[in-house]
């Protein structure tokens, strides 16, 4: 009888201390969230923070950041992919006072990464153009550390992956190289013209001292008829080879805030300037900031602004497109709107 009596006690017990716990977590969430209600319970607390307009608090991002590095390695032990190490070690870049790699790709971020180690090397990078030999060499891995010796680093450093939705990269690469589809008098600069405008207008029949004038279908035609490894829109999973490399944080730009943010309280980084985003444009050609934008699963698909880009384009090209990315789609978890997949054909 009083084993009965003892257990019933320690059972009574548990039941009011799970109860304090539940109003300890309910109390906080309430005051630190307003917008949070009593029907929201603690079972279901990692969904509702994904769902509100504010920025989330470290251990949902680093649950995040954790579920993506799982998806990764998951993934990446299930399909065939590209040996892609040794140009990944060519581009990638170097932090040595935390001993962290940075994959960084064109239209991912990689001139805001650029900035940022620079300037933990203790170089003051200008407000200009960083995509030069000299501020580039000062932090590419290859440069500081010799490939040999950056390949056996790998293994035993910090190693950041930037990624981005695949499909709203590509539209930035349009936007930029070929003027959103604006007719040009002339090009930007000599490069735009010897490295984007001559090619395409030859791989189209156009004539190349004619009007500068490509639409997104023209562009979307040419870089799949090419598949020209241009870094501004090889797939990130060929720029950054996350499967021969074990990257631990994974950034999205769809999230950029929250990541970095979290990055450099995580690796104690004082030199990184949250303030700086550059090439940070707020007409859609980076995205939005996190906050205020809904649910955190909104924002592995395409920004709706982006849609109406590929709405364009003819089933095959779109089967195309689907195709040539379908490995980052994959491994980092973005993805493809029902719209786009629903009327094309393999």
């Amino acid at each position: 009888m009083a084993n009965v009596k003892a257990k019933r006690n320690v059972y009574l017990v548990m039941v009011i201390l799970t109860f304090i716990v539940y109003q300890v977590t309910l109390y906080q969430y309430q005051n630190v969230i307003p917008t949070f209600t009593r029907n929201i319970s603690p079972a279901n607390f990692l969904s509702a923070y994904n769902t509100i307009s504010v920025t989330p608090h470290p251990f949902v991002v680093a649950a995040r950041l954790k579920e993506r590095r799982d998806r990764m390695r998951k993934e990446c032990g299930e399909v065939d992919h590209p040996k892609t190490i040794a140009k990944a070690l060519a581009r990638i870049l170097y932090a040595p006072s935390h001993d962290m790699f940075v994959c960084a790709s064109p239209k991912a971020g990689s001139s805001t990464w650029i900035h940022h180690l620079n300037n933990m090397a203790g170089f003051n990078p200008p407000n200009g153009n960083l995509h030069t030999k000299y501020w580039i060499s000062n932090v590419r891995a290859r440069k500081v550390l010799g490939m040999k010796e950056a390949e056996s680093r790998l293994t035993s450093s910090v190693n950041v992956m930037i990624a981005r939705h695949p499909f709203a990269r590509f539209v930035s690469a349009f936007r930029d190289k070929f003027a959103d589809g604006r007719r040009l008098d002339k090009p930007q600069s000599h490069g735009h013209y010897s490295l984007f405008w001559k090619p395409a207008l030859r791989s189209l029949n156009r004539n190349i001292s004619g009007p500068l004038q490509i639409n997104f279908t023209e562009f979307t035609t040419f870089a799949m008829k090419t598949r020209k490894q241009d870094p501004h829109w090889t797939p990130l999973t060929n720029m950054c080879s996350p499967c021969d490399i074990s990257y631990e944080y994974i950034l999205f730009l769809e999230t950029f805030n929250e990541d970095i943010n979290f990055l450099v309280n995580k690796l104690n980084i004082t030199k990184i300037n949250l303030e700086i985003r550059r090439n940070y444009k707020s007409n859609g050609t980076v995205p939005r900031p996190r906050e205020g934008v809904g649910p955190y699963d909104d924002l592995l698909t395409l920004d709706p602004n982006l849609l109406q880009y590929y709405l364009q384009l003819p089933p095959h090209l779109m089967a195309q497109v689907i195709h040539y990315y379908a490995l980052d789609l994959k491994l980092l978890g973005f993805q493809v709107p029902p719209v786009l997949t629903s009327f094309t054909t393999f």
